[in-house]
């Protein structure tokens, strides 16, 4: 297997002996799947909920009447207003806010949300 590397100004090739997992099999597992499953739904679940402009809002989620009604406050929101989602729209619209400990952690051509804090 040939690698490209690159030094500085310098590029060139460098034959890998071992395969790169074995070769480095400290680095930690891939983060887990942004779909919310239905027994994952708790109080203070973190979440990106989409609002009225596509645009996605971070939050938490919070019980109304469980198993049924949830509400989701959107951070920095002026006053705080719940927003009230049944169970099927919750898991529909929503997804869970993941957080990498690493880019390492992303695989070339992971799709990804960013937005600023």
């Amino acid at each position: 297997m040939r690698v490209g590397i690159s030094c500085g100004n310098a590029c060139g090739d460098v034959r890998v002996q071992q395969p790169f997992f074995r070769r480095f099999p400290s680095l930690p597992t891939a983060p887990r799947s942004c779909v919310i499953d239905k027994d994952e739904l708790k109080d203070g679940l973190r979440v990106l909920i989409p609002m009225d402009d596509k645009l996605l809002y971070a939050g938490y989620v919070k019980t109304v009447h469980f198993p049924d009604i949830y509400r989701v406050v959107v951070e920095g929101e002026r006053g705080n207003r719940p927003h009230i989602y049944s169970l099927e729209q919750l898991l529909q619209e929503a997804i869970i806010d993941v957080k990498p400990s690493s880019a390492r952690l992303l695989p070339e051509g992971t799709r990804i949300a960013a937005y600023w804090s």
